[in-house]
């Protein structure tokens, strides 16, 4: 039985891969530091501390939130990441073990993800939801597409996608 947050291997993961962003960081460009730089950094640390936060919480629910927040910083992380790359402030091979780290993370989160999310019954069916602007009532909008509609993620193609590194991350969305 897991007694805390420092025996998970994914926060251990987690701390590998903030370690090797900051590292990363130091080799920006002075012009960067304060600016990309602490936006990365912020990045890094955001993933295993809210990896350690929802595991001390209370409940499934809450550490399956701090995942999922833990996971949209690893995607800030990649982007970042990948525009240094672009631009030319580090090379594609100076972030590869940093990109690696981050995947790994992330297939981690995945995996643990479904884990902590009670099971949906599969005798009811979902209600379908009314658009708002058919109906008289006083309904919230629906969410943007990027905020978890299946229908809004086209699948991965990798014939659009440029040479760039990409982590390997399974769809969050399927």
């Amino acid at each position: 039985m897991i007694k805390g947050f420092k025996e998970l291997i994914v926060w251990q993961k987690a701390m590998d891969a903030a370690a090797e962003v900051y590292r990363l960081a130091k080799c920006l460009p002075r012009e960067e530091l304060q600016s990309l730089g602490n936006q990365m950094r912020r990045a890094a640390v955001s993933v295993p501390s809210n990896i350690a936060e929802g595991f001390g919480r209370a409940s499934k629910k809450d550490y399956a939130n701090f995942l999922v927040i833990a996971r949209g910083s690893l995607f800030e992380i990649e982007t970042q990441l990948l525009l240094c790359s672009r631009v030319g402030y580090l090379s594609e091979e100076e972030t590869r073990n940093a990109l690696s780290l981050i995947a790994e993370v992330g297939r981690m989160i995945n995996a643990i993800l479904p884990k902590l999310r009670p099971e949906s019954p599969k005798s009811s069916p979902r209600p379908a939801k009314s658009h708002p602007a058919s109906s008289p009532s006083q309904s919230p909008p629906d969410l943007p597409p990027y905020a978890g509609s299946p229908s809004a993620h086209p699948p991965f193609d990798p014939a659009l996608s440029s040479s760039s590194p990409s982590i390997p991350f399974p769809d969050p969305w399927d």
